[in-house]
């Protein structure tokens, strides 16, 4: 047996009294006659019309705008069908061509510039320029650049003869251009409580040349305050 609402098969002993498919739950007669009831319907509905076709355009015409319809491409006032006016589509190529004619006409028409010669000058005709005189440096400059190119690189002080004289190591270095000599030496020192308290003054009567670092220990600076515990040096002059 058949449902006819969902078209499931099984026994009619399964659809049961009264008849409903087990499948869907629809009973058989309902089902029945609403299944036959839709095929009357359908058969006596009326088929909708087709739709029109396009009516061809034939050569030598255009679709009208208005309408639709083919007209004459010589009938230059309006469709002979709705009246509506006709455009004709005007070329573009005549304006191309006669912008390329001006553009070419343009490039000729332009005067040509006579070519000169090239300007030769000879090297006689030419003045040299003196070569430039450079300033020699004056002794005072070269002792600045001495002064300013001598560095002391290291120092090592201790005291001796029962603290009362300070006895120092010098490494001294000259980057300079010229060998210096006698350099003079000034040493600070310092209580516990950082304050200047004393210094001395000694000369390295010692010779040291351009790029060349020496060491002088155990370089005797004199007499020192009893309180002193820092000491620091520096070179205050010098000779070339």
């Amino acid at each position: 047996m058949k449902c006819p609402s969902c078209d499931h098969e099984a026994p009619q002993a399964d659809f049961g009294s009264p008849l409903r498919c087990p499948d869907c739950g629809a009973f058989y007669e309902k089902a029945l006659e609403l299944k036959l009831r839709r095929e009357v319907e359908a058969k006596a509905a009326p088929r909708p019309a087709p739709a029109p076709q396009p009516e061809p355009i034939p050569s030598g015409s255009w679709a009208c705008v208005g309408c639709g319809k083919p007209v004459n491409k010589r009938m230059l006032r309006g469709c002979p069908n709705c009246g509506t006016p006709t455009k004709k589509k005007t070329p573009v190529w005549p304006f191309i061509l006669v912008g390329v004619v001006v553009v070419v006409w343009a490039i000729a028409s332009q005067p040509k510039l006579p070519r000169s010669a090239p300007t030769r000058v000879a090297s006689a005709d030419v003045p040299t320029a003196p070569a430039p005189v450079l300033p020699e440096s004056s002794p005072r400059q070269q002792l600045a650049q001495a002064k300013s190119s001598t560095v002391l690189v290291k120092f090592t002080g201790r005291k001796k003869a029962g603290g009362s004289l300070l006895e120092a190591d010098f490494t001294i270095r000259n980057d300079g251009p010229v060998a210096v000599k006698d350099i003079e030496i000034k040493c600070t020192h310092f209580g516990p409580s950082k304050t200047e308290i004393d210094s001395n003054t000694r000369t390295i009567y010692e010779i040291i040349n351009p790029s060349q670092t020496r060491t002088f220990r155990n370089f005797d600076m004199g007499f020192i305050h009893s309180q002193a515990v820092s000491s620091s040096c520096e070179i205050t002059d010098l000779k070339i």
